[in-house]
């Protein structure tokens, strides 16, 4: 839900931190390890921006879209909903999404017999998560169709 709020923020690059040049490389093994530290997270971060996208793009109307179509991140277009449909009372909303990802992963983890999920494979077959940008809601029709979805 952070990203829906502003809380959840884009790992910073090493690089970028204070005390550190422009063209800064990592020289020593905990400066590699930092760098790596950050490209999972990144890589991670990216994959749950492109599925909250996905999310609400997926769940407008092409008409409603269309006004929509120079916003950039979810919290932008979030933000944008709320202003022009109405403030939307968030708790009681997290409180349903938050129970619903529990019981899919319990019912996933008993699916499989594990505890445990890879992130990458949530996001195969999500535009978005290959660098496929969605162009309108009536792309997430077609991807569930293709998916066999419906």
């Amino acid at each position: 839900m952070g990203f829906l709020v502003g809380s959840e923020r884009r790992p910073t690059h090493p690089a970028e931190l204070i005390g550190r040049g422009e063209g800064w490389m990592p020289q020593t093994d905990d400066e590699r390890e930092e760098v790596a530290a950050w490209q999972a997270a990144d890589q991670l971060w990216t994959q749950r921006n492109a599925m909250v996208n996905y999310t609400i793009v997926c769940g407008i109307p092409d008409t409603i879209f269309g006004s929509m179509l120079h916003l950039k991140s979810p919290l932008e277009k979030w933000s944008y909903l709320e202003d022009r449909f109405g403030q939307i009372p968030r708790p009681e909303i997290w409180l349903v999404a938050e129970e619903a990802e529990r019981q899919s992963n319990s019912n996933a983890a008993a699916e499989t017999g594990q505890d445990t999920h890879n992130s990458d494979d949530e996001s195969r077959g999500l535009p978005g998560s290959q660098n496929e940008p969605v162009d309108s809601p009536s792309d997430c029709a077609e991807t569930e169709a293709t998916r066999g979805g419906g």
